[in-house]
């Protein structure tokens, strides 16, 4: 026999007790209750296969056996849709997680902020990418280069993708950090085809000119020019950790009148120890070329951090948020906020990795109220070198699954 695994149980004693099911494990349940007949079994088995419990449909049939009632609900808390396997990856090739969109309920994309790899990983599996991109010269960059990708936001087919458009640790100027671009994704995994479908270098300037917006608000767009300063070739005051602009956050927020409106995360500046927010109107056009138009400027409280990255849930109805200090040093915490503006964001967790890395993306899946958190472990230390500084073969980060209701 070659059995399926389906999931995983932790039982330290006698009780009641839930299996966690994977991906396999919920298309099992679904097809069980849709055609009964095709369960013929499951096994219970720890890791050494050394104590197991086979449970086989043919026993049921001989009447002096003892029978066992399996039952199940849809997980996710009561009613949260499927669950997903709590298994952390370990992602190979890059040590970013800068960025992930759910391609299905079983397969995500990545893009990091080292290089302009575009990667597409299967969930909790320790493997090398099923399926990959770089998109530099698409992006009119070398290879060598760092468009430092920090977000995404998935609109239908669509992917689009923010760079930091921040300046170096040095406060040097990095124009190559200007990018905002779409990808536009067919077929599924592991034969998707992915395609940069625009991109635009200019959407920084854009957003620093009071007349591309809606409702400009003078205080934000001093303190955006402020910290952001064009002009100074290099201000080691205008690192992103110190005082410098920096995005690290992009997400759908679609509203009646405009379905493809995005939200942008500022991690730095915040105005009065809150996180910025900016609604993009138009990022199909702004990646065709067209100037960009925004909205107007949400005021967050998230507890004096700024943005490290956003991303609507559908299954939540909300808006999903990694807050961070402008610095790589202090808490590091999850919110959810209605999408209100008049609304205040919760606090859901605080979220630690492993030692040497951060959160940096949340990314929801469909159907569930499991969120997978990616982290960012450039910094942490294999062997006594840093992730970043080693070959592509040695390189890896993981990730979280975390429960928000």
């Amino acid at each position: 026999r070659a059995p399926t695994q389906l999931g995983a149980i932790r039982a330290a004693s006698t009780g009641r007790f839930t299996i966690v099911l994977n991906s396999a494990g919920v298309a099992a349940v679904q097809r069980w209750v849709a055609n009964p007949s095709t369960n013929h079994g499951i096994v219970i088995a720890s890791a050494s296969n050394d104590n197991r419990l086979e449970l086989a449909s043919r026993e049921d049939a001989k009447a002096n056996r003892p029978r066992l009632e399996v039952s199940w609900d849809a997980g996710g808390g009561g009613g949260g849709g499927p669950v997903l396997d709590p298994t952390p990856g370990t992602y190979r090739q890059t040590c970013d997680g800068s960025a992930g969109v759910a391609l299905d309920f079983t397969h995500f994309l990545n893009l990091d902020d080292e290089d302009q790899g575009i990667r597409i990983y299967t969930r909790a599996t320790s493997a090398t990418p099923v399926q990959q991109l770089d998109v530099s010269s698409a992006l009119g960059l070398a290879t060598g280069d760092e468009a430092d990708f920090e977000d995404a936001a998935r609109v239908g087919n669509r992917i689009y993708a923010i760079s930091s458009h921040g300046r170096d640790k040095d406060g040097v100027l990095a124009l190559d950090r200007h990018r905002f671009f779409a990808l536009d994704v067919t077929g599924t995994v592991p034969s998707a085809r992915i395609t940069v479908a625009g991109s635009t270098e200019q959407l920084l300037r854009d957003l620093l000119d009071a007349d591309n917006w809606d409702h400009p608000d003078a205080a934000i767009l001093a303190a955006l020019e402020a910290s952001a300063q064009l002009s100074r070739t290099s201000d080691p005051d205008l690192s992103p950790e110190v005082d410098g602009f920096n995005i690290e956050g992009l997400a759908s927020l679609p509203s009646p009148t405009n379905p493809e409106r995005l939200v942008i995360g500022l991690r730095n500046p915040r105005t009065s120890g809150r996180a910025i927010l900016v609604t993009l109107e138009n990022p199909a056009a702004v990646v065709a070329g067209a100037t960009a138009r925004f909205g107007e400027v949400v005021r967050l409280d998230l507890g004096g951090l700024g943005v490290r990255s956003l991303a609507w849930s559908d299954a939540h109805q909300a808006m999903l948020i990694i807050g961070g200090p402008p610095a790589d040093v202090g808490a590091v915490r999850l919110f959810k906020w209605s999408g209100d503006l008049a609304s205040a964001p919760v606090v859901v967790q605080d979220l630690a990795g492993p030692t040497g890395t951060a959160a940096e993306a949340v990314v929801p899946y469909p159907g569930t109220k499991d969120v997978q958190i990616l982290f960012d472990g450039g910094a942490r230390l294999v062997g006594g070198t840093e992730c970043k500084k080693l070959s592509a073969s040695a390189k890896s980060f993981t990730d979280l699954i975390v429960h928000v209701e």
